[in-house]
This record gives C-alpha cells, sequence and structure tokens, in this order.
C-alpha cells in the first residue's frame, strides 16, 4: 500500500496505456479472470483496445504468447482499480493462470489508438531508445509509404513495480520500453527489406505481425486456442 500511495502522487499522462506481455500457464483460468476483471476495469474507465497473439516474427523470436493493449484515463484511475479489495480477490485467478507477465504504464506518443480495436493484423515494433520521438517519426517515415499505417506508438513513463522483489507472475518492467503498432494488409518484399533496415538500426528489437485474438476464445468452456497452449 506504501508504493500505491507514492504512485498515486506521481503526475500522470492522460490517457494511460498498459501494455500486457503474456505468457499462460492455465489459460482456462486466465478465461475467468478476463470476466471477473471487466467490472473492476469499467469502474475506473478502462477499455481493452486490443488483444491478439503473434503470427509471424520478422525480427527476433516472439517474447510472449499474446499481447493485450489496455487504455485507461490516468495512471491514478488503474491504481485505484488494484487497490480495490474486488481486484485483490480475482488477482489470485491471474497469478495461477499466467507464467510470465510484464507491464508498464506507457503514455501515447504518436496516434490515439481510436482504430485499433477495428484491426485484424498488427505490425507491431518493440525496442528500445533514448530518444524515441525520433525512432518512432523514423519507423513511420519508412514504413507508412509501404501500406503500413501508423496507429499508435507508446513509451513507457513509469514501470509497474508494486512488489520488491516480483515474481514471474508479478508485474515486470517491459524488456522493450518502446512500443509501434501499425496496421497492415500484406507484407510485402519491400515492407520486409525496409524492416530488416529499420531493425539495424533500432538495434536490439523484436519486430512481428500479430493476429487479433478471437473474443469467443477467451469464454469458459471454448477449445484452447493454439497460441495460448
Amino acid at each position: 500500500m506504501g508504493r500505491i500511495r507514492e504512485l498515486l502522487k506521481l503526475p500522470s499522462a492522460e490517457p494511460m496505456y498498459v501494455l500486457n506481455i503474456l505468457d499462460y500457464s492455465d489459460f482456462k483460468s486466465y478465461r475467468w479472470y478476463g470476466l471477473a476483471v471487466l467490472p473492476a476495469l469499467k469502474l475506473v474507465g478502462g477499455n481493452v483496445e486490443w488483444s491478439g497473439y503473434p503470427a509471424e516474427m520478422l525480427h527476433g523470436e516472439a517474447q510472449c504468447q499474446s499481447i493485450l493493449v489496455v487504455r485507461y484515463p490516468s495512471h491514478k484511475h488503474f491504481i485505484r482499480m488494484i487497490a480495490n479489495p474486488y481486484y485483490a480477490a480475482i488477482n489470485k485467478i491471474r497469478e495461477k493462470a499466467v507464467s510470465r507477465f510484464e507491464g508498464a504504464f506507457s503514455e501515447g506518443v504518436t496516434g490515439h489508438g481510436d482504430n485499433l480495436h477495428r484491426k485484424r493484423k498488427l505490425l507491431v515494433l518493440h525496442f528500445n531508445s533514448e530518444a524515441p520521438k525520433a525512432a518512432f517519426k523514423q519507423a513511420e517515415t519508412m514504413l507508412k509509404p509501404l501500406g503500413a499505417e501508423p496507429l499508435l506508438s507508446i513509451s513507457q513513463y513509469l514501470a509497474l513495480e508494486l512488489m520488491p522483489r516480483p515474481k514471474p507472475t508479478d508485474p515486470n518492467p517491459l524488456t522493450y520500453k518502446r512500443n509501434m503498432f501499425f496496421a497492415v494488409d500484406e507484407v510485402s518484399d519491400e515492407l520486409r527489406a525496409s524492416l530488416n533496415v529499420l531493425a539495424a538500426d533500432l538495434g536490439d528489437c523484436r519486430i512481428g505481425i500479430y493476429k487479433s485474438a478471437n473474443p469467443k476464445a477467451y469464454m469458459p468452456g471454448q477449445p484452447v486456442p493454439a497460441y495460448a497452449q
């Protein structure tokens, strides 16, 4: 609770995004967590903008089984959600359901993500940079003419460091603090070539095509999707 009080005193970007990087240990349990957390999420004005899984990696290996992009009015709204005793109870389900979790408060740098939920396929860049705005601009300048529509760029603002010695299932800081989302239809040879050049400029990074998850996959009783097995 002391850490929560500290976070509540800090200034906040508005809106605030939380990128969830997830590996599952029990996807069936995660379904129940997903259903249970929705009331708490909606109570503070949060919304899941997009969820999906890596379908093809264009540079580097996949770092997770799935990702979620959740938007909150500010990081203080998120803190109020997790301080709710109801959330403390259902969080035990999440801890059982995941084997690894990364997440951080991230501010929007370019775009607003308003159209994320409409997209079935995303090109996602994960990287680190001391000059994220310049890196985002470079990526947009290189990729937009090749059919990649820039939707949202987010940069880590605050780590979700709530525990002094976090377990893998606790919130851990993002490995890649800069993340950029593009809508794509096809990945042409020209786009692949430009991504190779961009990856060399960015250094350590992961670039992949992610497909949106079928909402029915998160309903209890449905078959577990291949990406979550």
